[in-house]
């Protein structure tokens, strides 16, 4: 009778690992004794054939591990934990400075080339993984990049920050991390348009408090993008009475006028939104 069964002794490796993430390979060794486990073909497997780049692993204490690993055919960097697909290979394992890939039924390790993440590497589209990750909605991954030092007013290609992108997708949480730890809110992409003018394009179940929140914060509720268009006038032209509804409360000029002289009741006429057309004359609209 053992005992010391292979369940005790993954309890024990993972308490020892809490304090010296270091020793988790001692897990690995003393789970050789036990046939089928994956750890023990970990241990011995050779480093990656893929074409791939670790700048950096986050791992250790009661946080989840994360790796930021760079496909270098893309020059795309981005942060991974495990289960996560990358090229053909799963991550299965994140330790400190290595990661372990599965590629079909072998393993592979995916050694670090440096002790620190660039975080500031951009792929083909201009977009680093702080604007990547804002997008996606990943608010874990979002606060180890601040952690490590990525540029919060970075834009990709088409001039777009993660503030824009987080407002756009309307992932509040993110916003406010991001403007609590110094986005820019007065920013605006190639197009002119701004985070605020975003977050009103698109109908979301926190797109009010997006607008509250970054209002109370600096931004221009009236910021016009190259075409003189307006958060209010995007709001209305997509139908988005509740958006058009915080807006006002927010202070929106309901009569601005495009470039061309559209207005926001003309484009909700336009595209026959009803409710947005009777919202806006109710509230000083002009024909």
């Amino acid at each position: 009778m053992s005992f010391f069964p292979s369940a005790i002794i993954s309890c024990i490796a993972m308490v020892l690992s809490k304090y010296y993430p270091a020793l988790i390979i001692i897990f690995l060794a003393a789970t050789a004794a036990y046939p089928g486990s994956d750890h023990v073909k970990v241990a011995d497997s050779p480093k990656t054939t893929l074409k791939l780049r670790l700048w950096g692993t986050i791992t250790g204490g009661n946080i989840n591990s994360y790796a930021i690993i760079e496909d270098i055919a893309t020059r795309r960097q981005r942060v991974y934990k495990k289960g996560d697909e990358i090229q053909n290979a799963t991550v299965v394992l994140i330790l400190r400075e290595k990661v372990a890939l599965k590629i079909d039924d072998r393993f592979e390790i995916l050694e670090i080339e440096t002790g620190r993440p660039d975080v500031g590497t951009q792929d083909e589209y201009g977009a680093t993984a702080l604007i990547d990750a804002s997008f996606k909605g990943q608010k874990d991954i979002v606060e180890l990049l601040i952690i490590e030092g990525a540029d919060l007013d970075a834009r990709d290609n088409m001039g777009n920050t993660a503030l824009m992108n987080a407002a756009l997708k309307g992932h509040i949480e993110i916003v406010q991390l991001l403007v609590s730890n110094g986005a820019d809110v007065s920013l605006s992409d190639k197009s002119g348009n701004t985070a605020l003018i975003d977050s009103a394009k698109y109908a979301r179940k926190s797109t009010c408090d997006i607008i509250a929140f970054l209002k109370d914060n600096g931004a221009r509720i009236n910021a016009e993008n190259r075409h003189g268009l307006t958060a209010i006038i995007y709001a209305a032209q997509g139908g988005h009475a509740a958006n058009v509804a915080c807006l006002i409360a927010a202070g929106a000029d309901v009569n601005a006028k495009s470039k061309s002289g559209e207005t926001a009741l003309k484009f909700a006429e336009m595209n026959e939104h009803q409710d947005v057309y009777e919202l806006l004359r109710e509230n000083g609209a002009l024909e």
